[in-house]
């Protein structure tokens, strides 16, 4: 406890405008831009003297002896308490978070934050109110869709927010869409570094050949697909995991959806949409009607083969008919299922 009050270089003392007039001298030593390490010191240490302060004044009121209420005339006398007028510190306090109120109200989340951030220096906020305000300014931010990747990661730094909350700091539902939003920053990121060609692939000097043909047919399908997401080519099909891996980037802009549809091009998410439709009424249609079919079809020529196992009488005979009764059985089944069949 002694170290609080020589960081602020002041006796231990419960006024509240003393602790407030040291920190203000002390803080033109440690400036937050020059000297972060002292400022947050003497910041702690700040706080760390208000929170004494009040656990001595709840000692001191816990302690206190009752006083007898005045009797007149067989009643009990109202005492009127005197109300003291505001001192200046309050009357600049008030004046302050009008200022405050009035950027946040207006939107104008730059000169809020700059407010916030004379407020923190000069010890005007009390905690409530920081946590308070700073959840209004950052809910602007959320709401502000100019603002860039780059400014919106330096907001995040700068009010102490680029990690996401761990389980025990509490619930906070704005810090919660802001670690969101910073998460869908970072895949359009990803995305377009995909898309130019910028990141750099780990290749190891343990693959094969054919090892290294198949991730340079995988490096080209993501970035063809990045690409088409970007609006910047067109869709070019060599394989089913080219749909496949389109189809997760989909996903993945689903749901990423809220907080970057309005830096994509609608045009190019339309026709990447359409893509995985037509692909999925061909596949449709294939599962539909053509496996069945093929089925029964597989199931005849196993069935025939059995047919000619038996007359040159080979074991194999039951083995080939087992497999002609599943193959066609199941294609019946699936054709009965798509209603092609009614028995």
């Amino acid at each position: 406890m002694a170290e609080i009050w020589e960081v602020l270089g002041i006796e231990a003392t419960s006024d509240e405008a003393l602790i407030r007039k040291a920190y203000a001298a002390r803080l033109l030593e440690n400036n937050p831009d020059s000297n972060p390490a002292g400022f947050k010191m003497l910041r702690a240490a700040y706080e760390a003297a208000l929170a004494h302060r009040g656990r001595n004044q709840r000692v001191a009121l816990r302690n206190a002896e009752p006083v007898p209420p005045a009797q007149t005339n067989g009643e009990t006398a109202v005492m009127e308490k005197e109300v003291a007028p505001p001192t200046p510190e309050e009357l600049e306090r008030a004046d302050f978070l009008r200022k405050i109120g009035a950027a946040i109200n207006e939107k104008r989340m730059t000169d809020a934050l700059k407010l916030y951030d004379r407020g923190l220096a000069l010890g005007t906020l009390e905690f409530g109110q920081r946590e308070y305000i700073l959840n209004h300014i950052m809910s602007i931010a959320l709401e502000d869709k100019t603002l860039g990747t780059k400014e919106f990661s330096a907001l995040l730094e700068h009010v102490g927010w680029q990690s996401v909350p761990n389980r025990h700091e509490g619930y906070n539902p704005v810090r919660q869409r802001a670690a969101a939003r910073a998460e869908a920053e970072a895949w359009l990121i990803n995305v377009e570094r995909v898309a130019y060609g910028e990141d750099k692939p780990t290749w190891e000097r343990s693959y094969k050949p054919a090892m290294l043909i198949g991730r340079a047919l995988y490096r080209w399908r993501e970035r063809k697909n990045a690409a088409l997401l970007l609006g910047s080519t067109q869709f070019f099909r060599i394989s089913r995991s080219s749909v496949k891996s389109l189809q997760a980037l989909m996903l993945q802009y689903e749901h990423y959806k809220p907080w970057i549809a309005h830096r994509l091009d609608e045009h190019a998410i339309a026709r990447a949409q359409g893509i995985l439709r037509r692909d999925a009424m061909v596949l449709g249609r294939i599962h539909r009607w053509l496996w069945p079919i093929a089925a029964i079809l597989l199931g005849v020529f196993f069935g025939l083969l059995a047919l000619g196992l038996i007359v040159s009488a080979n074991p194999f005979a039951v083995f080939c008919g087992i497999i002609a009764f599943r193959l066609i059985r199941y294609g019946i089944q699936r054709l009965y299922e798509v209603g092609w069949l009614k028995i």
